[in-house]
């Protein structure tokens, strides 16, 4: 009797924490698929995300290093009048939200 009580207590916090760190290890994998590694220091994490997704588009920002610079910004203008956006060159969260949606 309390072997089996035993291995059932056993069995139960291994389904729990198994679970637990199936769910970690997605969620890992979901955010280095969309978001891959964060900026190095210095950059922003909403360039780094754009520059990521351009680049799974098929732009060209330049390096994903998180720094806005020219080639970001052209990249930006480029895919904007690409989808009938407004052009203007800048990343921002909305902008970063629709590329994801489109596969970057």
């Amino acid at each position: 009797r309390g072997v089996g009580t035993g291995a059932a207590i056993g069995a139960g916090v291994g389904l729990v924490t198994g679970a637990a760190e199936a769910d970690a290890n997605a969620r890992a994998y979901y955010d280095s698929q969309y978001y891959g590694a964060p900026p190095p220091p210095g950059g922003s994490e909403l360039v780094y995300s754009i520059q990521t997704s351009l680049a799974r588009l098929g732009y060209d920002p330049g390096p994903a290093d998180g720094l806005y610079g020219e080639r970001t910004a052209d990249a930006i203008s480029q895919y904007q009048h690409a989808n009938r956006l407004p052009v203007d060159g800048r990343p921002s969260p909305q902008l970063l939200n629709i590329m994801i949606s489109q596969g970057g």
